[in-house]
């Protein structure tokens, strides 16, 4: 294990450092959604790394964020993102860091994070604990959740996707000392386990943004879930970490962001559920969805792509919340469907809630 933790500590440093330096370039950026952006820096970064494991460990399988990576059976998987908070640093805002974890086995043992800008590095490994320049971190022992700094964060889709955050973000708000969102979900991560963050959640994000930090939360001895409770996994729709003390506290605001995602001004809309087969969300993946029809609420003003006039009724997925029409799909999803089991998707999935098998 040795091995492999000071060859990541020597690559993180050194793709963090590239970073810090170019900080303040002009920088070529190129969009990959309305607000999903990427620069020549991320792809200058990520081939670094790539370049330095492949010549260490040739045989290894690699998944990174800009690029195919590797599939070569091998039992061993490195998990990068070679820049966490590309928005931020393409605006030159010191808020990004260097992801990179190791997976052996469908497991992951070793996570590193690297903030050039502070100079922190993270370190976690299965089993041993986690550090921080050397020295061991623990999450937070706060027990009170109105005393608790929360991080969170908003996905890319914002705009067109009704599953965005707002409705957990809103509950939450109320609820807490204060929510930070700072653009990198890495560092948030990292924080936790830092006991700097009492708690952070996000939803629907990929395995390079989670690995290393999932690993450092549970290491510093924090709980990492969904943000149902349930087990987290890579391919989870969401992810919840905190330091264990308020986490069924978050769980049970989640809970009544689900249940006021329709209303506004403290209207509560009627529902009652109309199917009892249990069926997987298209949105969160939960294999246990039940749709329930919603009547008599106020139109969704943040939500321009569906308006919901009151007296209407719709379907909706009893854990996330989300609405679905009338074939058990998002209402912004069409006709896009797996091409391992032919389910209907969301077009942000990289893993197909129905079968688990990637869609791209």
């Amino acid at each position: 294990m040795n091995e492999y933790r000071d060859f990541t500590i020597d690559i993180a440093r050194e793709a963090g450092n590239f970073l810090k330096e170019r900080l303040n370039d002009e920088h070529t950026i190129n969009y990959k959604g309305v607000i999903d952006i990427v620069t020549e820096i991320d792809q200058m970064s990520e081939d670094m790394l790539i370049s330095r494991i492949n010549k260490k460990f040739p045989h290894h399988d690699i998944l990174a964020e800009e690029s195919t990576g590797t599939d070569r059976g091998s039992e061993f998987r490195w998990i990068i993102d070679p820049l966490d908070g590309t928005t931020n640093y393409a605006h030159g805002y010191p808020v990004f860091c260097v992801s990179i974890a190791l997976e052996q086995e469908n497991e992951i043992i070793l996570g590193v994070i690297y903030n050039p800008v502070t100079g922190e590095m993270f370190v976690a490994e299965k089993g041993r604990g986690a550090s921080l320049n050397g020295k061991r971190i623990f999450v937070s022992n706060n027990l009170d959740l109105s005393r608790s700094l929360l991080a969170t964060g908003f996905p890319y889709d914002i705009r067109e996707n009704p599953d965005n955050n707002l409705n957990y973000f809103n509950e939450m708000a109320t609820k807490v000392q204060a929510i930070r969102r700072a653009g990198s979900a890495v560092l948030d991560l990292a924080y936790v386990a830092a006991g700097r963050f009492d708690g952070f959640w996000e939803l629907r994000l990929k395995p390079w943004d989670t690995a290393a930090g999932w690993l450092m939360v549970k290491e510093a001895g924090g709980t990492v879930t969904d943000i149902f409770g349930e087990n987290y996994y890579l391919k989870s729709p969401h992810i919840l970490a905190s330091n264990g003390k308020i986490h069924d506290k978050m769980i049970d605001v989640f809970k009544k962001g689900v249940e006021n995602v329709f209303f506004i001004g403290g209207i509560q809309p009627k529902t009652k559920r109309i199917s009892n087969n249990p069926r997987p969300c298209p949105s969160c993946g939960y294999h246990a969805a039940y749709l329930k029809r919603v009547d008599n609420y106020l139109s969704l003003f943040f939500i321009p792509v569906f308006q919901v006039k009151r007296g209407d009724t719709v379907l909706m997925c009893e854990k996330c919340g989300v609405v679905l029409d009338k074939e058990g799909r998002t209402v912004r999803e069409g006709n896009i469907r797996c091409r391992h089991c032919g389910q209907n998707l969301s077009g942000d999935f990289t893993f197909c809630p129905h079968c688990g098998n990637k869609t791209g």
